[in-house]
């Protein structure tokens, strides 16, 4: 009598408990990958900050090279035509120079009017162009600040969510456990006693 009633303690100790054991290792082992997975996922939403702030640098130097090519092609292309209209004007300096004054003056006048139309041209295309690159610039860091903010805000609540169903989880599994453990303890216990 005592020897079964041994027995049964014994499998009542030992299986059971060994059979819930092995079920929160494998609860554990789930939440551990799920905690893993969360990490990858932050780490992966880093990444994607990261590769934008180098693409949005990257478009701000392309932008700059494009604003400085810019320059150099309207100094060009002024200076350019301020030669075109001035070069068609020299023959007369060398025929007119001796004969009358009047065509100098009015040489010196053309060529006073195509220098300060050179200056102005030059100075509002420079202006313009800084005021362009300014504003691309403040645009690529407008849309990259936005773009981390809401990345951050999605990670923060996604941690936080599944931290909080993580918990829930092992809550749920530790409740679980503690019942099967009372109801299995107390159905063998009265099948010892009926025993």
């Amino acid at each position: 009598m005592s020897s079964k009633i041994r027995t049964v303690l014994v499998s009542s100790r030992v299986v059971w408990p060994t059979q819930i054991f092995r079920t929160g290792v494998v609860v554990e082992v789930v939440v551990e990958f799920a905690e893993i997975v969360v990490v990858e996922a932050t780490a992966a939403l880093a990444e994607v900050v990261v590769l934008l702030l180098v693409a949005a640098l990257t478009t701000s130097l392309i932008v700059k090279v494009i604003i400085a090519a810019s320059k150099v092609l309207v100094v060009v292309a002024v200076t350019a035509t301020a030669a075109a209209a001035i070069l068609p004007a020299t023959p007369k300096i060398r025929t007119g120079f001796s004969s009358s004054s009047s065509s100098l003056n009015s040489i010196v006048v053309l060529v006073l009017v195509v220098v300060v139309v050179v200056v102005v041209t030059v100075v509002l295309v420079v202006v313009v162009l800084v005021v362009v690159e300014v504003v691309v610039v403040v645009l690529a860091v407008v849309v990259v600040v936005v773009v981390i903010v809401v990345l951050v805000v999605v990670v923060v609540v996604m941690v936080i969510v599944v931290s909080i169903v993580l918990v829930g989880v092992k809550l749920l599994v530790i409740i679980i456990l503690v019942v099967v453990l009372i109801v299995v303890y107390a159905d063998r216990t009265l099948y010892v006693i009926k025993f």
